[in-house]
């Protein structure tokens, strides 16, 4: 697979420097983030997190080009995966910086779009920023984030109804379940686990 990848991305380079077009830089980028994701596969986090810097490196230069809606979101991905790598890594202080830079990103296309899937990204923003500070001990700035993530995922719900965004509201409950049993507040993580319960087996 990895040689695949390289095989394209020589391509797209190829390509991208003799024509400049939006197209073949974004497949330099998908390139990139398909040799990181290998690389994560192969336990090899140092060479995942070079190839994901590439694709950041890149995605930066578009979005500073065009600012559509498709380059930030691309944008906001890179800075995903990088947070990603750096949670794997034991660097929470510098995978919260990723994460905070993909959730501005999404807050901001969730505003100009106001789309379900945008929403959707949002929430999954404060869910890995939660975790992060859930796991740097920071259980008041997490359960903040959980809720944030709680309210937007609230809304798609009552809007929509379907299953994804029932689920993404019950992972909600569950996340601020997780810190009002971590507070010592029992009774409070019961009526979060409920809820969680109560959307799971209707969904089940």
């Amino acid at each position: 697979a990895k040689e695949y990848y390289l095989k394209s991305l020589n391509i797209n380079g190829i390509v991208a420097n003799e024509t400049n077009s939006l197209e073949a830089f974004r497949g330099l980028v998908s390139n990139y983030i398909n040799l990181g994701n290998v690389s994560i596969y192969e336990g090899n986090l140092t060479e995942a997190k070079e190839f994901y810097l590439k694709s950041l490196n890149v995605c930066e230069t578009i979005t500073n080009e065009i600012n559509t809606i498709q380059a930030r979101r691309d944008l906001s991905v890179c800075y995903e995966n990088l947070g990603n790598v750096s949670t794997s890594e034991g660097n929470l202080t510098e995978a919260k910086d990723y994460y905070l830079n993909c959730l501005n990103i999404r807050d901001s296309i969730a505003n100009d779009s106001g789309t379900i899937k945008a929403r959707r990204d949002l929430a999954v923003g404060y869910i890995k920023l939660g975790e992060i500070c859930e796991s740097d001990s920071n259980l008041t700035e997490a359960k903040e984030f959980y809720l944030k993530s709680l309210n937007v995922c609230e809304i798609i719900a009552n809007e929509t109804g379907i299953i994804d965004a029932r689920r993404d509201l019950s992972i909600s409950y569950d996340r601020l379940g997780g810190i009002a049993v971590s507070e010592g507040k029992l009774i409070e993580a019961k009526e979060y686990y409920l809820k969680c319960s109560n959307i799971s087996n209707a969904i089940a």
